[in-house]
């Protein structure tokens, strides 16, 4: 009785069995069989903390005298990168941004004056002293803070780690979703990036708001520095579309399936 039991509930399975791997095949016009696909999508994700401050600040006069307005540009700019050099600052990505000369005329052509502007963008590898870079170059002389940032030295790597992420989870989502018909994934045929996206895990305050002037010395909160809270991570997601070949599973791996299937499916 016991074998009558055993031996139909394996006929059963098996016959389940054929059904789900026949779908996995896809029937050719000359009679041969080639393996169905299965595409998905994968996501990685990699969370890191910034290890890099980026401060663009600048300073932007005007005045009729040209030569004048030049020299004070000069005293001006002078005084900010003085008071930024105690800092550790990455010499690699802090540079001079921009520097302009503009004459401006009302709407009848009539000349109002000269606007000129310098802007510098600085690198700090310590994070801990942002606030102290700010307050000191507003109060040196800077009339406006462009924006902060809290980013990364070298991202590629942290991006290839978040794509090698993703391909393994599409990976293992196809395995899941062929498991279920008694098959399996096999060699992939496409592998798409889907785009990639960053999070801050956080919050960053900006000097009076993003391309807002300030009063030199001025507009600090707290009274006399900057304050703001730096991002505690930044989440790097990756997305991927894979394709994959859908082949049989081997006989073990089908004697498995069928004790697992028939478990599922009790007559």
């Amino acid at each position: 009785m016991l074998r009558l039991i055993v031996a139909s509930l394996v006929s059963l399975s098996t016959v389940s069995l054929s059904t789900a791997i026949s779908m996995a095949q896809v029937i050719n016009s000359d009679g041969g069989t080639t393996p169905g696909t299965i595409s998905v999508l994968g996501e990685g994700i990699v969370t890191a903390t910034p290890d890099v401050f980026i401060l663009e600040a600048g300073v932007m006069l005007n005045d009729l005298d040209l030569e004048k307005l030049q020299a004070e540009l000069r005293q001006r700019c002078g005084a900010v990168v003085k008071a930024a050099q105690p800092f550790k600052l990455d010499k690699a990505r802090t540079f001079t941004r921009e520097y302009t000369i503009t004459p401006r005329y009302d709407n009848t052509s009539r000349f109002l004056d000269y606007y000129v502007t310098q802007k510098f963008r600085f690198a700090l590898s310590d994070l801990n002293q942002a606030e102290a870079l700010t307050t000191a170059v507003v109060k040196a002389g800077a009339t406006t803070i462009e924006s902060i940032e809290f980013t990364f030295a070298e991202s590629s790597e942290i991006w290839e780690t978040a794509r090698e992420q993703a391909v393994e989870n599409a990976f293992k989502r196809a395995t899941r979703m062929t498991k279920v018909i008694g098959s399996k994934p096999g060699r992939p045929r496409t592998i798409n990036d889907q785009g990639n996206q960053l999070t801050v895990l956080g919050c960053a305050w900006n000097l009076k708001g993003q391309d807002q002037t300030t009063v030199a010395g001025s507009g600090l909160p707290e009274g006399d520095r900057a304050f703001f809270v730096s991002p505690t991570a930044v989440k790097f997601q990756a997305r991927v579309q894979a394709q994959f070949e859908i082949v049989p599973l081997r006989f073990s791996e089908r004697c498995d399936f069928i004790k697992n299937f028939a478990c599922r499916h009790p007559s």
